[in-house]
């Protein structure tokens, strides 16, 4: 498959999730909740972008004649708003995606048994107290690399002709993110989890464009997460069958 036709799969794979809404529309109820929980969250972040912050700055650099300390003022307030609406947003969807994976999860394990038959492992208590802690550890382990590089791509952000990258960036770890839920549902480890994202970079790069199309609409991302989440699952999904069934060649 060539790249060209790898990264419209890709694409196409974002808006994924509202079809099968629209096929499956008892996966409606688990979509309801997130998408709560996403809006009470950007809600408090845009809040406290544009009502708390200014105060804080006025306290730290309070507006006098002097032309000197008005400059540095209104410098501060805007390079302070646009940092912080940035660095709120991240966290506030990270966190609105970290307390959404129940939720998402009962979505994309719905997904895959309506869409794939597919049909999740039993187990006894023992089994999914282990597998449930070890699960979380990687979580911890995943969501601070998730960080660390949404961090890096904020600073990259700053410099000049890099803004284009660092935007590509984050939204290609958002897109990660979002499959990341698929993974942990397939029982996969973190060699595993990378392997499988470094093979499929094209349709993961595909899947980003898509996200940074609605992301051009600021908070829109929030409120279409569950959405989000219901592509890239499916995306895996396929990805991973017919690598299984040797359908797709890596170039």
């Amino acid at each position: 498959m060539n790249m060209l036709k790898r990264l419209t799969f890709g694409f196409q794979s974002f808006f994924v999730g509202f079809r099968m809404v629209r096929k499956h529309p008892s996966l409606l109820k688990y979509i309801l909740i997130p998408i709560f929980i996403s809006i009470l969250f950007m809600s408090f972040g845009l809040y406290f972008s544009f009502e708390i912050l200014p105060a804080w700055v006025k306290e730290f650099f309070p507006q006098t004649e002097s032309i000197f300390k008005q400059t540095l003022y209104w410098i501060s307030m805007v390079f302070a708003a646009v940092s912080t609406f940035l660095l709120v947003i991240l966290n506030s969807f990270v966190l609105a995606n970290i307390l959404n994976i129940p939720m998402n999860t009962k979505l994309c394990e719905k997904l895959l048994k309506k869409e794939f038959n597919w049909e999740a492992k039993s187990r006894n208590f023992k089994e999914f107290v282990k597998t449930f802690i070890y699960f979380l550890l990687i979580g911890i382990v995943k969501t601070l690399i998730i960080l660390v590089i949404g961090f890096f791509a904020f600073a990259l952000s700053f410099v000049p002709f890099l803004s284009l990258f660092a935007a590509a960036l984050g939204m290609l770890v958002l897109a990660f993110d979002c499959s990341d839920i698929t993974f942990e549902i397939k029982e996969w480890g973190l060699k595993r989890r990378w392997q499988f994202f470094t093979q499929y970079k094209p349709e993961f790069l595909g899947f980003s464009f898509g996200i940074g199309l609605f992301s051009l609409i600021p908070g829109l991302n929030f409120v279409l997460l569950p959405f989000i989440v219901l592509g890239a699952s499916h995306m895996v999904q396929t990805l991973d069958m017919r690598n299984s069934n040797g359908t797709m060649s890596i170039s």
